[in-house]
């Protein structure tokens, strides 16, 4: 304070340090977050434990098929297609590709044929190879048919 004389206690409050909230609530806030961690990984390991079977997998993976759900495939690994297809078709029944012409190997329709998967071919449309997707697009498509639930690619 400085040297000038208080009068009243009004005054004074002035001057008081701002009481901090009690350290309770710190607590229950602690103890809040910790019960949300708690219930969330009780939820997490329920989950968990009942999708670990194999079978619950093959059921999620059927209805998924069932339901004709697609997935993207890049060919960085275009020598291993039939193999990348092969995993594929248990789970999906379309794929969307990110190009179509494919060097040193059949295009990404044909390889999809050959596993029963439908295809929505992918174009670069700014690529060195323009035209040939483009082609192999148009020439995929007079070659192959799609599986009969699914139109042609």
């Amino acid at each position: 304070m400085d040297s000038q004389l208080v009068t009243s206690m009004s005054e004074v409050d002035d001057f008081r340090v701002e009481k901090q909230a009690p350290r309770r609530w710190h607590r229950k806030r602690i103890l809040g977050l910790l019960g949300a961690l708690v219930l969330v990984g009780s939820v997490i390991g329920i989950v968990a434990a009942s999708t670990s079977s194999s079978s619950d997998a093959k059921t999620v993976s059927t209805s998924a098929t069932n339901l004709g759900m697609a997935i993207c495939y890049d060919t960085y690994q275009a020598d291993k297609i039939d193999a990348h297809f092969t995993t594929i078709a248990t789970r999906f029944s379309a794929v969307r590709s990110f190009q179509t012409w494919l060097p040193n190997n059949d295009n990404v329709i044909d390889a999809a044929a050959r596993h029963n998967l439908f295809v929505y071919p992918g174009i670069w449309l700014r690529g060195a190879d323009y035209a040939r997707d483009v082609q192999a697009a148009i020439d995929a498509r007079s070659r192959t048919s799609a599986p009969s639930s699914a139109p042609r690619a």
